[in-house]
């Protein structure tokens, strides 16, 4: 199910809100909040796309692969991640 772009741009608000938004109020933009050369790779790789889901479904987003400064720190072997592999 594709979004309108109003829907769209208010989800992608929402994710720069979380993200940039959170890193820039505690004073860890200069680390954190986008991927950027020099900043921590915190990232999570998800079960859908967040862009293009319906806003109902988000709430049932999972994270199928999680690195914490560019380390692997959870692998969904459901999801075809072998743990053993990072």
């Amino acid at each position: 199910m594709s979004r309108t772009s109003d829907a769209a741009t208010s989800i992608l608000d929402a994710l720069r809100t979380n993200t940039l938004g959170s890193a820039y109020f505690s004073h860890d933009d200069h680390q954190l909040g986008s991927m950027q050369v020099g900043k921590f790779a915190d990232l999570a790789v998800l079960s859908e796309d967040y862009l293009d889901i319906s806003e109902e479904d988000i709430k049932g987003l999972c994270s199928v692969l999680t690195l914490l400064d560019g380390e692997v720190v959870y692998a969904d072997p459901v999801a075809g991640f072998d743990p053993d592999d990072f």
